[in-house]
Formats: structure tokens, C-alpha cells, sequence
């Protein structure tokens, strides 16, 4: 299906559980739970407020967007588009059930303003932001091509560990309180950090750029 004809198509309203097969846009109504085990979704999942979204080796061809909703659990599913969830109110996972399988998102994962934990891991794309969320972040093992950014959060602790980066690590302007660690990623560029309510523990990295800012050793 070409993509034009994909964002025309009414979308399905998706209330249960769907397997196999396909199916081309979808939305999670208001308050309503979607699964999807095995589903191929020829276009685009829009989550809806208080709405959850959980996904089992399934593949997503353009994007996933949410405002507001409760939750979004994308496991071993591959996105072909941008993930870009805010002001969720529950448990973020992006990533393998069990490390079994490397899924993708081959555009960005933007995570801002959510208020559940967050857990990306194993996930190959270009630009990882995270920012403005009130729970503890895990970014673990994780392909980014391009910048890895972690801002503003205010969450009890970050872990940002094992990533590949094609450019830049930047750690900036978080309010968490009891830790920010920065641990065993390989990055290109620079590691830089400012702004932040405690210095990060910034432990076995492999630079090619620079330690800047709190980053410093």
C-alpha cells in the first residue's frame, strides 16, 4: 500500500485483540486497550487518551503516536516510522520480550512529558529524546545513529547504559535526585552533560570525541 494511500484510509477502531493478518491505520479509542500479536499494520496507530497499546511481534509501517494515553508496550515489533509517545501516564516499553530479537524503529523514539517508567531497550534507529518524563528512564543497548538526549526528566534515576551512538550523548537540565549513570556506550562524538541536579557517574565509556561539562573526568 503507498503511503498516501495509507494516511487517506479511514482508520480501524481497535478495542481487543488482534493476530495475524493486517490491517491498515489504526486507532485505540479513549480509554480502550489494543493488542496486537503478529498484526502487520499497513499505516499508522494513533493512541488515544487513557488508551493502552500492546504490541507482540508485529510490524508498524509508518508511525505511533500517543497524547495522554495509560500506557504503550512495543515488544519485538518493528516500526517503520517514528515513535513519538507524550504525557503518557503509565509504563513505557519499547523493545524484546527476553533480549530474543533486535526490533527497530527506523525513525526516532520521542519521549516527553510521560509520567510512568520508561524502559527502551535493544532498539536500532536515529535519535533517541527523552525528555521532560517523572519516572525512572532506562536506555539500554540501544543502535542510535544519531544523538542520544536525555533532558529535563525529573524521575528518582537514569540509566543510560550499553548504547552504540552515532554522534552525541548529551545529558542535560535533569532534576533527578538519586542517580544519573552514564555507563559502558560507545559514542563517536562527545559525552556532554550540563544543567544537571547531581553530577552523573560516568563509568567505562569509549569516547571518540569528548567528556564535557559534568561529564568531565
Amino acid at each position: 500500500m503507498a503511503p498516501g494511500a495509507a494516511l487517506a484510509a479511514p482508520a480501524t477502531e481497535c478495542s481487543g485483540t488482534l493476530t495475524g493478518g493486517t490491517s491498515g491505520n489504526l486507532r485505540i479509542p479513549d480509554g480502550a486497550t489494543c493488542t496486537l500479536e503478529g498484526v502487520t499494520v499497513q499505516g499508522m496507530i494513533k493512541v488515544g487518551e487513557g488508551a493502552t497499546l500492546l504490541t507482540d511481534e508485529s510490524t508498524i509501517s509508518m508511525n505511533v503516536m500517543a497524547r495522554d494515553a495509560a500506557s504503550v508496550r512495543l515488544i519485538d515489533t518493528v516500526v517503520l516510522g517514528e515513535i513519538n509517545l507524550q504525557r503518557t501516564s503509565g509504563p513505557i516499553v519499547i523493545g524484546p520480550e527476553g533480549c530474543a530479537v533486535d526490533p527497530i524503529a527506523d525513525g526516532n523514539i520521542v519521549l516527553i512529558n510521560n509520567d510512568g517508567t520508561i524502559a527502551v531497550c535493544f532498539m536500532n534507529l536515529r535519535n533517541l529524546i527523552v525528555q521532560g518524563n517523572s519516572k525512572r528512564i532506562g536506555l539500554f543497548s540501544n543502535i542510535v545513529s544519531n544523538n542520544l538526549i536525555v533532558t529535563k526528566n525529573t524521575g528518582r534515576a537514569i540509566h543510560v547504559r550499553d548504547n552504540e551512538v552515532g554522534r552525541n550523548i548529551l545529558v542535560t537540565q535533569n532534576t533527578s535526585w538519586k542517580k544519573i549513570a552514564v555507563k559502558d556506550n560507545t559514542v563517536t562524538g562527545n559525552i556532554r552533560c550540563t544543567g544537571n541536579a547531581i553530577d552523573p557517574t560516568v563509568v567505562d565509556n569509549t569516547v571518540g570525541g569528548a567528556y564535557l561539562g559534568q561529564c568531565a573526568l
